[in-house]
This record gives structure tokens, sequence and C-alpha cells, in this order.
């Protein structure tokens, strides 16, 4: 999971108004969802003989996975807004 930088997206405004206390909240439950989710393949896909199975199902999965800016907030990101 990439992280947001309002420096690195010239977001100055942003700089400094604790948008990265939401943001910490929002990944830590977005990870552990994750966690979640990949320990449910492992589990369902745990002998050996069906590495492929298990390998395919993680890849299907991590693609699901929404991209940075995509990814479900609690938040309004500045780059919605411009």
């Amino acid at each position: 999971m990439e992280f947001l930088s309002a420096f690195d997206d010239e977001a100055w405004n942003h700089l400094e108004d604790g948008w990265e206390l939401r943001e910490h909240s929002d990944r830590t439950e977005q990870l552990e969802q994750r966690k979640k989710e990949v320990a449910a393949i492992e589990a369902k896909w745990i002998s050996k003989a069906n590495d492929a199975k298990r390998e395919s199902e993680l890849m299907r999965l991590e693609n699901s996975w929404p991209e940075t800016y995509d990814r479900p907030r609690s938040w309004r990101g500045w780059w919605l807004n411009e």
C-alpha cells in the first residue's frame, strides 16, 4: 500500500491540516482487512499441491485492491477538491 504525500503532490494547503492522522487510521484498518483476506486464501489453499491455485488467488486479490488515490477513506482527499 503506497503512502500519500501532500508535499509530493504539491498540495501546499494540506501540509499541516492533520490529514495524516485520519490517513493512518484508514490505512491501519485497510491493512488489517487485507491481512484477513490473505489469511483466508492461505488457509483455504494450504496444501503444497495447491501452490499454483493459492498464488493465483493471492494475485487476483492483490489486483483487486484499489490504487493509492482510489482507496476508501473516512476523509476527503485534496486530489478530489482540485
